[in-house]
C-alpha cells in the first residue's frame, strides 16, 4: 500500500511538471509573439500590396496579371512577377 501511494505521487508529481513545463513553452511562444507584433513595422506585406494585388471577392486577394514589382522592407527584399494569368510562374 505504502508502494502504491509512492507511485502515485510520483505519477501526479511528474504529470503536474510536464504541464507546468508544456504551459510555459505556450506561454513563452504567445510573449514572443506579442512583442514581435509590437516592434513590427507596419507596413504592406507581400500580398496585400497594391501594386500587383488585386481584390477578389471569393477569395480575398489576387495576383494582378502580368505584374512586376521589387517589394523592399527593412526585413527582406522579393521581386514579384506574374503571368498573364495571374500566377506566379512561366508563361
Amino acid at each position: 500500500m505504502l508502494l502504491e501511494a509512492m507511485a502515485t505521487t510520483r505519477y501526479r508529481s511528474l504529470v503536474f511538471r510536464l504541464l507546468a513545463i508544456a504551459i510555459g513553452f505556450v506561454l513563452a511562444l504567445a510573449f514572443g509573439e506579442l512583442v514581435y507584433r509590437v516592434l513590427r513595422k507596419p507596413g504592406l506585406s507581400p500580398v496585400t500590396h497594391p501594386d500587383y494585388v488585386l481584390h477578389d471577392s471569393e477569395l480575398g486577394w489576387e495576383y494582378r496579371p502580368s505584374a512586376k514589382h521589387r517589394h523592399v522592407t527593412s526585413e527582406f527584399e522579393v521581386q514579384v512577377m506574374t503571368n498573364r494569368d495571374g500566377f506566379r510562374g512561366w508563361e
